[in-house]
């Protein structure tokens, strides 16, 4: 796949064989998305269905991002959300963790 587009024009051909080419580079990275889906994933999905307490959302770097997303998505529909740096959790912000609560960890490796 190419790069970003680059400051110079393109003709419409270009623009378009490129955008095809994103959108079929990630329908095939959703299609192993949803091939791994297993019961971690429903029981992930039942958690958050009875939840009488908030949400709490973390990750660090581009998956802190994604989260605080996740976060303004939940709080959209009326689910009680935050989100928690991991970082600044040992400093005091854990005092709002509640055993009600559900916590959404997110990790680009899924490592850490």
């Amino acid at each position: 796949m190419e790069a970003a587009l680059s400051t110079d024009a393109r003709s419409p051909f270009e623009q378009l064989r490129f955008a095809r080419g994103v959108i079929l580079a990630e329908s095939r990275a959703l299609a192993r998305v949803a091939e791994r889906l297993d019961g971690e994933f429903c029981r992930a999905v039942e958690l958050l269905l009875e939840c009488r307490g908030t949400v709490i959302v973390s990750g660090i770097g581009k998956a802190g991002l994604v989260g605080q997303k996740i976060m303004a998505t939940l709080a959209s529909t009326g689910t009680p959300s935050h989100c928690l740096h991991p970082a600044e959790a040992m400093h005091g912000d854990l005092g709002r963790v509640r055993s009600s609560d559900v916590a959404l960890i997110l990790s680009l490796s899924g490592e850490t």
